[in-house]
């Protein structure tokens, strides 16, 4: 019954409109288009300015998620290949992993590598005294610049830092 009851008022509106019956539409006064550009014109700089934060704040993320990357890279070829002692080349391969438009400086002010004797004891190894089992950290420092001018609110000079460290024993 409810099927029956559906079709015919389809039926009947389709009836409707063969006829030729329109609906109508309303136009709108000179008063109110201006009104309209007038709305527009307040609330597009403010739009425009968000939209422009989103997407610096998605650029930032996408740097950190760069910069953590690189340094996982880094890490991983600390541990592996008896490499725990070469801090320059640790340091080499991390700023090599690093990608657009987070580049990495290669410097020990940016780049820290550390190792600790084990999750136990944390006593600190010598440069150039790392073993198999020791506990290796690389740590990058990354001041993203950002673009938008409402960044400027968040953090100071526009500038976010980023602090980025990952860790392993050495195999």
């Amino acid at each position: 019954m409810l099927i029956m009851s559906i079709a015919a008022s389809v039926m009947t509106n389709l009836r409707t409109l063969a006829r030729g019956c329109s609906f109508a539409v309303k136009t709108a006064h000179r008063g109110e288009r201006a009104q309209s550009l007038v709305e527009l014109a307040l609330v597009l700089p403010i739009l425009v300015f968000t939209l422009a934060a989103v997407l610096d704040i998605s650029l930032a993320f996408y740097s950190y998620a760069g910069v953590g990357n690189a340094v996982r890279q880094g890490v991983r070829y600390g541990t592996m290949w008896n490499n725990c002692n070469n801090d320059s080349g640790i340091r080499n391969y991390t700023v090599a992993s690093s990608s657009p438009p987070a580049v990495l400086i290669n410097d020990a002010s940016h780049i820290v590598i550390s190792a600790v004797q084990s999750l136990s004891n944390a006593t600190a190894v010598p440069s150039g005294a790392c073993t198999t089992g020791n506990f290796l950290t690389v740590e990058a420092r990354y001041d993203y610049a950002a673009a938008s001018p409402l960044i400027t609110f968040i953090a100071p000079n526009g500038v976010i830092p980023f602090v980025i460290s990952s860790s392993s024993i050495v195999d």
